[in-house]
């Protein structure tokens, strides 16, 4: 005889039991899954998650307000403050973008949140991952990157699509009846142009905050702070634009002239001359700390004192400019350039004022750096024979100067040979007699290049006598036929 130990398995059993048993073991499971992983996603529900809202509205205010000022300005590296605060910026966007592919959302379909770590991440990453880290490129870790690339930053205007509708869902629940603050223009039942100048007045008096008549909370803080915004943008555009853009500068002449008697006028003029000719940081550097030795001591000597180095490249970066496009400059070696630096002078001349007369002793080489200058004969009626216009970038008085330099007595056999006169307000780089030939005696290359020139104005001088002789026999015959005409 058998003993049966238990119950026998009847087969009287409702299917439907063992369905709804199944159903609860599955659904406690996924709920034990779905507890175990939520240490490594972030609830959407989270305390903490408002706090982060808020400071990444803050950030996208913040550099939404900054873009196009760092595009148009620069003020970043003007402010070094604000590049730092750039970088933190850009770098709380980064974090919000990779915690994005760490927190829950809600399911459309079965309203619940979702907690599965595959299922946020892929949800991130086709939907809003595009667009978030298009507007959050760090340029700021690049350092100075191409004003193309800059353009960039434009993507953070994106970001403004959730703060509005956050205030579209404020002011709705806050206010609650709809009612229109102010008609709209194109409700007016005026022609185009009235519309028009309406939209403008309200465009202009809305920065007042008071034609909004703001209810909610959200509309008086926002009526409140936007006008404080523009003004400060308008401000930092006036004093960009029409204070240190516009402003002139002093001349460099003036660092070693009067304002050489003020320390702090010294180390002005310093800083506007090396921002104007931009001057090198190492240089600016030193100058800066030669300038912070002088407190307490006369300027101007120490400054004539300069050292021989520092002095060559400020003149350098002065004349860099002239010294590129004039030929004479690009027949010289370097080393004869920073020698010829340091032997040239500035001149100045105005309008009718004679730099040479023709016949005297040949004093000095001139090169052009501004205006114009005539270049004439006087023939044997006094009347004005115009060789030469010359300006910016050419040069006189080498003429008589190669003559001293060949005849070899000391330089008083060779004179000028004709007269220059200033027809604008001109200046001049002048490089005295002594020096021209200690420079050209060196510089054969030079030498060849000055002879050359100088025979080719010698036969436009030339040509010019012959041409003038020639229109004066013209001027003698025409006066005697008129004084003594043909008898019939």
């Amino acid at each position: 005889m058998t003993k049966d130990f238990g119950r026998r398995l009847s087969h009287d059993f409702d299917a439907s039991q063992i369905l709804d048993a199944l159903a609860h073991m599955n659904s406690s499971h996924k709920a034990k899954l779905a507890e175990s992983q939520k240490s490594f996603v972030l609830s959407l529900h989270s305390p903490w998650k408002p706090y982060w809202d808020v400071l990444k509205a803050a950030a996208a205010v913040y550099a939404i307000v900054l873009t196009h000022l760092q595009l148009a300005f620069h003020v970043c590296d003007i402010v070094p403050a604000l590049f730092v605060i750039q970088v933190v910026v850009d770098t709380l966007f980064v974090v919000d973008s990779v915690l994005h592919f760490n927190t829950t959302f809600i399911d459309a379909n079965l309203m619940e949140e979702v907690f599965d770590r595959r299922l946020v991440f892929r949800h991130y990453l086709v939907g809003a991952f595009v667009t978030d880290w298009f507007t959050s490129v760090p340029l700021s870790y690049f350092g100075h990157v191409s004003p193309y690339i800059e353009c960039l930053r434009f993507g953070i205007l994106c970001r403004v699509l959730k703060p509005t509708c956050a205030y579209i869902v404020v002011t709705i629940s806050e206010a609650g009846n709809g009612t229109t603050r102010w008609d709209s223009a194109s409700d007016l039942p005026n022609s185009v142009a009235d519309q028009y100048f309406h939209a403008y007045y309200e465009a202009i008096t809305v920065t007042g905050g008071e034609s909004m008549q703001p209810t909610t909370t959200l509309e008086v803080f926002t009526s409140g702070v936007m006008p404080v915004v523009g003004v400060t943008i308008q401000a930092w555009y006036v004093y960009k634009t029409q204070v240190y853009d516009v402003a002139p500068p002093p001349q460099p002449t003036i660092l070693t002239t009067a304002a050489m008697h003020s320390n702090s006028t010294v180390g002005l003029c310093a800083g506007v001359f090396a921002q104007i000719h931009h001057v090198e940081d190492d240089c600016v550097q030193r100058t800066d700390a030669i300038h912070a030795k002088l407190k307490n001591c006369h300027v101007e000597p120490a400054v004539q004192n300069l050292p021989t180095t520092l002095t060559l490249q400020l003149q350098w970066t002065l004349h860099e400019a002239f010294m590129r496009k004039v030929l004479f400059f690009q027949s010289l070696e370097p080393e004869g350039l920073l020698t010829l630096l340091q032997c040239i002078e500035e001149w100045v001349a105005l309008t009718g004022d004679v730099i040479i007369r023709a016949g005297e002793e040949s004093q000095a080489f001139y090169l052009i750096q501004t205006g114009s200058v005539d270049v004439f004969l006087k023939g044997s009626n006094k009347k004005r024979i115009l060789l030469k216009h010359v300006g910016p970038g050419d040069f006189f008085g080498e003429m008589s100067l190669i003559g001293d330099a060949t005849a070899g007595d000391g330089g008083r056999s060779c004179r000028t040979t004709a007269n220059v006169e200033a027809t604008s307000f001109c200046t001049f780089q002048v490089l005295y007699k002594e020096l021209f030939l200690v420079l050209t005696t060196q510089n054969e290359q030079l030498k060849a290049f000055l002879t050359q020139a100088r025979a080719q104005r010698l036969a436009d001088a030339k040509h010019g006598q012959l041409k003038a002789s020639a229109q004066e026999d013209e001027n003698v015959f025409l006066s005697t036929s008129t004084r003594w005409p043909r008898q019939p």
